[in-house]
């Protein structure tokens, strides 16, 4: 049996979201401030490899290209994108969903050739393909 102890100085949208958090990951407390209820989405990636690259598939779906913006640190590649806060006519009820700004950084390896990034977008998916570095081939002297 769980006891929920009463503390007369505790509004009820506290108690309600303490005893419902580990359950439901949605901020409760919105619910009775008569605030949309919104959720942040991970930005989720794969990553996957071939004997000459390296695959980054990242899920963005509702942004446009023009939104992006991909830049190179050294060896860390960044995805981001920022977007401006809008004021919406309706009253949201439910907000499960939202076009926000984001960035998500990779650490390329060091055979990743950084002058060889290529970046596509389609259907919600960024795919970007980082060529790798040629190895040198072992150079064979002759003996004279």
């Amino acid at each position: 049996m769980y006891h929920t102890k009463f503390h007369p100085n505790q509004n009820s949208a506290d108690v309600f979201a303490r005893f419902f958090s580990p359950f439901v990951h949605i901020p409760m407390k919105d619910v009775f401030q008569n605030k949309p209820i919104e959720r942040q989405q991970p930005i989720l990636a794969n990553i996957s490899e071939t004997a000459t690259a390296y695959h980054i598939a990242i899920s963005i779906p509702g942004y446009t290209k023009e939104d992006l913006k991909i830049s190179l640190e050294d060896l860390k590649l960044i995805v981001a994108a920022q977007i401006e806060a809008t004021e919406d006519a309706d009253k949201t009820i439910l907000q499960e969903w939202k076009k926000t700004s984001f960035s998500k950084q990779f650490m390329l390896p060091r055979d990743a050739d950084k002058s060889q990034i290529n970046a596509a977008y389609e259907a919600g998916v960024l795919a970007l393909t980082i060529q790798k570095v040629e190895k040198p081939q072992p150079l064979t002297i002759t003996v004279q």
